[in-house]
């Protein structure tokens, strides 16, 4: 009988071994980095409020001042003096500010009447400029740790701009300062879902309410945090989790009392400090959104070349803005140091490792903070003027973005090659802290 030719055995599958993940190794263990972080921190507070003394009185501090003791009167004769919230009074634009820190400027002036006013004003304008930087390093703290808080707060420290303005700009820096420390306690509320702590949402609600009670563009932050936890709890649950109500007692409920408690709060905080929306709740903070978007102020800046007008009134009395709708990106572009545009254009090399740690909707909050508020003045062609300082709320998300991606190159590559990259930051760091001492106290120019 013929042989059966033997059938031909397959091949040996050959397991294709596991791509191996990039190890990353700060170049500063996170305990020394912190200790160094506040050591820092500690100074740059010393000399900010040290130096402030030597800035002189901005464009808009007097109307400020003045507003903050007509805010003051308010509270003090319990209502009785409401002259800031008069349409026809000295404060008929002022009325659609917040009074948190222009009441609390005039109540400190006051507590100290031996010291110079305008010195007391700037140093507590300083301390609110540290607040915002200080925050936009604890935003880096919380989404890599205290080597990248490090850096960004290296990074704001020496932003000329924001430094500068610390000291005597009451409108912007201060309602960053609420941003900044609000989006701390969004970080630190989204890494704590499903179950977050009740100090973190009450914090949370002290900085919406700080934030709104100096600008009403603070009501902002409340739409932030829904958007955010909505997506932070559909990355938990799914959509069938997250609609399905059988549950919604055991998997929404615990966190979902604590946003609705920190916008309640924020709500009725800045309320609380600000007159003209004391007096009309819900109709009078609308009134100064639409005021804000659109603000009835007309003036000739310099701009690309030309001199141009920032807005014209219309024949139904509301402004429209002349302003081209690449002002703010262009004023972003001359005005932020290298290693922030650098490091905020190369920070996409940074979304697979934050996929990796499931820290993508952290790095996603960042990218819309920054984003968003543009993209939304140049579709509602709002008025502005005065280079990029209605937008300094804005400019920390391009630190941390930098500092982000800073921080990744350190840690991804061997010492000799993290040496060569501190080397670089460095170098970019050098060239504003070198124009910053050159032109002291001239910063912001």
């Amino acid at each position: 009988m013929a042989k059966q030719p033997a059938k031909p055995q397959p091949k040996p599958q050959v397991k294709s071994e596991p791509k191996k993940e990039t190890v990353l190794t700060p170049l500063i263990p996170d305990s020394i980095a912190k200790k160094v972080f506040w050591g820092f921190a500690a100074i740059l507070v010393v000399v900010m409020v040290f130096v402030s003394r030597q800035y002189g009185i901005s464009g808009d501090e007097n109307f400020h001042r003045e507003y903050g003791h007509r805010v003051l009167n308010f509270y003090t004769s319990l209502g009785q003096d409401s002259t800031c919230t008069m349409a026809s009074g000295p404060d008929s634009l002022m009325r659609f500010y917040g009074g948190f820190y222009d009441g609390s400027a005039a109540m400190l002036s006051k507590t100290f009447s031996s010291a110079n006013e305008w010195s007391v004003r700037h140093a507590w304008n300083s301390l609110f400029g540290f607040v915002a930087i200080l925050c936009a390093a604890l935003v880096a703290v919380e989404i890599a740790g205290w080597q990248a808080g490090l850096i960004a707060l290296l990074f704001m420290a020496f932003s000329p701009r924001f430094f500068g303005e610390s000291m005597n700009n009451p409108k912007d820096i201060t309602m960053a300062a609420g941003y900044m420390l609000t989006y701390v306690f969004i970080i630190k509320f989204l890494k704590q879902l499903p179950k977050p702590n009740w100090k973190v949402a009450l914090g949370l609600g002290l900085s919406i309410g700080m934030a709104m009670g100096i600008r009403i563009g603070g009501l902002l932050l409340i739409p932030y945090l829904f958007l955010f936890y909505g997506l932070a709890m559909l990355q938990l649950y799914g959509w069938g989790g997250l609609f399905d109500f059988s549950k919604f007692k055991e998997n929404i409920w615990p966190s979902l009392k604590w946003v609705l408690f920190s916008a309640g709060l924020g709500y009725f905080l800045a309320l609380v400090f600000w007159p003209f929306g004391l007096v009309s709740p819900i109709h009078n903070p609308l009134e100064a959104l639409g005021v804000a978007e659109k603000f009835p102020v007309t003036m000739r800046i310099l701009f690309d070349g030309k001199h141009i007008f920032t807005a014209q009134q219309g024949a139904d009395g509301k402004f429209v803005s002349l302003i081209p709708w690449n002002y703010i990106p262009q004023w972003f572009l001359i005005s932020t140091p290298l290693f922030g545009l650098i490091g905020a254009f190369v920070s996409a090399v940074l979304i697979p490792q934050m996929n990796r740690e499931k820290k993508l909707l952290y790095l996603g909050f960042v990218y819309f903070t920054l984003f968003f508020p543009i993209a939304y003045v140049i579709y509602k062609h709002s008025v502005l003027y005065d280079a990029m300082r209605h937008f300094f709320f804005v400019y920390p998300s391009i630190i941390i973005l930098s500092a982000l991606t800073f921080n990744y190159f350190i840690n991804r590559f061997p010492k000799a090659v993290k040496y060569g990259v501190v080397a670089l930051m460095l170098v970019l760091v050098a060239l504003p802290a070198r124009f910053m001492f050159a032109n002291h106290p001239n910063e912001y120019v």
